[in-house]
């Protein structure tokens, strides 16, 4: 992805060639933010990438700063993988729970 940024590639509709490997045990948090059905698609990288901001920034607002943008710009997230409900999904409501427990366990 990084690539794909530093020679202005289109990143919102592609499907990446090279896809990591989604966790299956935990974090649930995390787990449940994922969606399976779009694998190579970039939403599930802005997932990873938000739970690693959480845990690496705490208090961060880069995922603000992403709805609005999508929200501002009425991007379609849907060729991006975004599943219809990923506003509810864990990582995108409760920054502060997924960072004290990873694990989702208190």
């Amino acid at each position: 992805m990084r690539n794909l940024c530093a020679h202005h590639s289109r990143l919102w509709s592609r499907e990446f060639t090279f896809a990591f490997k989604l966790p299956r045990k935990r974090p649930q948090a995390l787990l449940s933010s994922f969606n399976p059905k779009a694998p190579r698609r970039i939403y599930n990288t802005l997932v990873m990438m938000n739970y690693l901001m959480n845990q690496i920034a705490p208090g961060h607002h880069w995922h603000e700063r992403l709805i609005s943008i999508l929200t501002r710009s009425h991007i379609d997230t849907k060729p991006m993988g975004f599943p219809d409900d990923w506003k509810t999904r864990a990582i995108w409501c409760s920054q502060t729970e997924l960072t004290q427990y990873p694990d989702g366990k208190p």
